[in-house]
């Protein structure tokens, strides 16, 4: 579950984000598993995987970056509480969406390599972020 410990402006526009972020989670989860046929090798599995993620990853980054407000420390910081939480449900429905275990096994592995690397992507966009902000306010 996601914490709401950490403010965003509007309750409204949190609940719109976080609902995006699981429709197209959804939608990227089924075209992964209609993909998916018997017999395929777990190379092949574990490589659509860590695309899909990067994909889904790439694609909510992106997408809340754009919907908070560019000098909103506390969009920034709503921000950095919620994407690996959002990123982990998805990655964990993917991965329950492997049927055969040792296919689930091979994706689970190249999908927690990629969970660190995005984690450290949103770690560099987030200071890139708020450097320029920092030195717009004179700090």
């Amino acid at each position: 579950m996601l914490r709401t410990g950490m403010a965003i402006p509007s309750t409204t526009l949190e609940s719109h984000l976080i609902g995006s972020a699981r429709q197209y989670a959804a939608e990227l989860i089924e075209a992964f598993t209609a993909a998916c046929f018997d017999g395929e090798p777990s190379a092949e599995i574990s490589a659509r995987a860590s695309a899909t993620f990067d994909t889904y990853c790439g694609g909510i980054l992106n997408g809340l970056l754009s919907a908070l407000s560019p000098a909103g420390g506390v969009e920034i910081d709503w921000l950095r509480g919620h994407y690996l939480p959002i990123v982990i449900q998805f990655a964990t429905a993917m991965r329950d969406s492997i049927a055969d275990p040792i296919n689930r096994h091979a994706a689970a592995q190249a999908i927690q390599c990629k969970i660190l690397e995005h984690e450290r992507h949103l770690r560099t966009v987030l200071d890139a972020h708020t450097v320029p902000h920092a030195r717009s306010a004179g700090l």
